[in-house]
């Protein structure tokens, strides 16, 4: 999380994002188990021994796919979701530290409404706030941050494939 504070920008954010919910590792760690899991079961139970004439590796190695006979595992986490989690944290720091248009509490009440009563905030949000994509390289750098912070969570964990997760397959 240090690399976020590199430029000396947002010394605030690694706390921010430890205090977030749903930033546990333990979340992540219980969704590798459960593909582990899921791995073993289909090894068991859902051979494919029709796909295996296509796959590389499968017929050299005697396995079908869901027994590591391909060449290339693509199983692993799906980095989808990584642009609105850089662009929520960036409008945080725009919004609440960097501006202080709002509180934090305000933020998080609009939020939890759904923007009902908030019209006026929102509107800022979208108009004001840097999106990713825009090049806005305050976004672009959260962007980084968020995508290495997935990278190092998914290579923390052993999946039955590989070393550590692999992630965006």
């Amino acid at each position: 999380m240090q690399r976020l504070i590199a430029n000396g920008k947002g010394s605030h954010m690694p706390a921010l994002v430890d205090r977030l919910p749903g930033t546990s590792n333990n979340a992540f760690a219980d969704q590798v188990s459960i593909n582990n899991y899921t791995e073993i079961f289909c090894r068991q139970y859902a051979q494919l021994p029709a796909l295996s004439i296509s796959m590389k590796g499968c017929m050299e190695m005697d396995r079908g796919p869901t027994a590591s006979g391909y060449k290339y595992n693509s199983y692993g986490g799906t980095a989808t979701g990584l642009t609105p989690v850089a662009d929520s944290l960036t409008a945080i720091r725009y919004m609440v530290f960097d501006k202080k248009l709002c509180t934090a509490q305000e933020l998080y009440d609009s939020v939890q409404v759904y923007w009902e009563g908030y019209g006026e905030l929102r509107q800022q949000i979208i108009s004001a706030v840097p999106h990713y994509g825009n090049n806005a390289p305050d976004a672009g750098e959260m962007m980084k941050w968020v995508c290495n912070l997935y990278y190092d969570i998914c290579k923390s964990h052993r999946n039955s494939e590989t070393v550590g997760g692999q992630p965006g397959k």
